[in-house]
């Protein structure tokens, strides 16, 4: 029997913008540790982030614009992942 399963957007790597970028906020940090973790997948980091004051958006299907205070612009990537449902 072959169970469900739903795809998932897995956070890969934080880029930067610019070539100077030393730290992150702190917000950012926080959110994406719990992203690291597998706490958020793409869509919930997302809502975090729009909650946070980050003013996310879709650059692509898999990477999401951020524009932090301190480091300026970001790109948080991700990978489609194929979850399976227990």
């Amino acid at each position: 029997m072959r169970r469900p399963s739903r795809m998932e957007l897995r956070f890969i790597n934080l880029r930067a913008l610019t070539p100077t970028v030393r730290e992150i906020s702190g917000e950012l940090q926080l959110l994406l540790g719990c992203a690291r973790l597998g706490l958020y997948d793409g869509h919930a980091l997302f809502d975090r982030l729009q909650q946070k004051g980050l003013k996310p958006h879709w650059a692509n299907p898999s990477t999401i614009r951020v524009d932090d205070p301190v480091a300026g612009p970001l790109l948080v990537c991700f990978e489609h992942r194929c979850m399976t449902i227990h």
